[in-house]
């Protein structure tokens, strides 16, 4: 499973050559020179991701916002956002534009080591079943076992 990006060449009207197009899920979307370089080996690595990551967070400084509970858990940069950055277009914009795609690459090439495969892995040994390596192959595991997520123990325990 993988996630693919075609990267373009993009000018806007007054001849900015400042992005780069990418097609998401069937949409043309703009993104950072600096994300468009990070993409075109359709790898992202970890200086890249936390990079992307800066990028974003202080695109959002700049509009007078700041991310909520930062944190890196499993590899992974964790944050919240409220209302009012939700509904600003701009706020939006830094997310596209500085770190949306990188991380959507990042987090499929990271599944396995996640804090979701963390927890996955956790749901197993307390129900005493087998732990594969890959996520996909743990979920199978309890999708045949027929245990429900809800009822694993919390990884906070």
């Amino acid at each position: 499973m993988g996630l693919s990006c075609l990267l373009t060449a993009c000018s806007a009207a007054g001849g900015d050559s400042s992005d780069t197009a990418v097609e998401s899920f069937g949409v043309a979307v703009e993104i950072s020179l600096e994300q468009g370089a990070a993409l075109a080996d359709q790898q992202v690595t970890k200086e890249e991701y936390d990079a992307a990551f800066r990028r974003y967070q202080s695109c959002m400084q700049n509009l007078g916002y700041e991310l909520i509970d930062v944190r890196l858990s499993y590899g992974v940069w964790n944050y919240s956002t409220d209302q009012a950055m939700e509904d600003d277009p701009e706020a939006q914009r830094c997310l596209t534009e500085e770190f949306g795609q990188v991380d959507g690459v990042w987090q499929v090439a990271n599944q396995d080591t996640s804090e979701t495969a963390a927890f996955v892995r956790n749901c197993l040994e307390a129900n005493g079943l087998r732990v594969p390596d890959t996520l996909v192959e743990r979920q199978g595991v309890l999708d045949e076992a027929g245990i429900d997520v809800s009822n694993c123990p919390d990884m906070a325990q």
